[in-house]
């Protein structure tokens, strides 16, 4: 009699949330991602990592790329007297090194993932402005503007594939390829599923871009060491110095 009333009760609580509820599928999806760290060392121009996992067939996907959270003092830009020059500096705190989002194939997703919530003017909701002379949209605006002419924030369209899968699944892949301008820290990569203009439950695996060889040599000794620092950079200087001197005086003298 107890678990006929407990049944009866959780079928009713089922028939009264359900209508209020969210389309989108609970079932779970996955994502793998082709390489879990990436190396920086000197010729660096960038590097890519392909994302993989699975969906329910009736789902379509949206995957962000979130770099390390950082605060900075950024200027602002203006005319003084006919000359271009520092106005304002403003602070800016919360913001991803890194934001991009790759859209699923077919028209207006970008219209579509904006209405919810997802994109890069939806950052702004999360960022902590500074007091400053300058509106907090004007600040958002330029920073933005920064940001993509670095190629570290934006969209790509059509940028996600679906393929056939098994059991009401489908797969999905896309590739992404960092900037030659990416820093160290620790990446999120993070699959929403939606379906009927609904977001899913996200799922979030990590990516982390590492420096080796003579480029983690120089930093760590700028950071740690940085008499020895000063003294190769002072050496090297007059080394080089020494050599471009030699040879334009060897080229002089024929």
């Amino acid at each position: 009699m107890a678990r006929l009333f407990f049944i009866t009760l959780m079928c009713g609580i089922s028939l009264i949330i359900g209508p209020f509820g969210t389309s989108c599928s609970a079932e779970p999806i996955s994502l793998a991602l082709s390489r879990e760290v990436m190396d920086v060392d000197t010729f660096f121009s960038g590097g890519s990592v392909t994302i993989k996992g699975q969906i329910p067939s009736d789902d379509d996907v949206a995957l962000e790329i979130l770099g390390p959270v950082v605060d900075g003092l950024y200027d602002v830009k203006g005319r003084v007297g006919g000359l271009w020059m520092t106005r304002y500096k403003v602070h800016l705190g919360n913001a991803p090194s890194l934001y991009m989002l790759l859209l699923p194939p077919g028209p207006q997703w970008g219209d579509k993932t904006a209405g919810l919530g997802l994109g890069v003017d939806n950052l702004k909701q999360s960022l902590a402005f500074g007091d400053s002379e300058v509106s907090t949209d004007d600040v958002f605006n330029m920073f933005v503007q920064l940001k993509r002419s670095e190629k570290l924030y934006g969209q790509a369209a059509d940028a996600v594939s679906y393929g056939p899968g098994a059991n009401g699944q489908k797969h999905f892949t896309a590739t992404f390829k960092f900037p030659s301008s990416t820093t160290v820290g620790t990446y999120t990569i993070r699959a929403t599923p939606i379906r009927s203009g609904h977001l899913g439950s996200a799922v979030s695996r990590d990516l982390t871009v590492q420096e080796i060889g003579f480029v983690k040599l120089v930093n760590e000794l700028a950071s740690n060491r940085r008499l020895i620092y000063g003294f190769s950079a002072v050496l090297i200087a007059l080394l080089s110095g020494g050599i471009m001197g030699f040879i334009f005086k060897g080229g002089g003298s024929h």
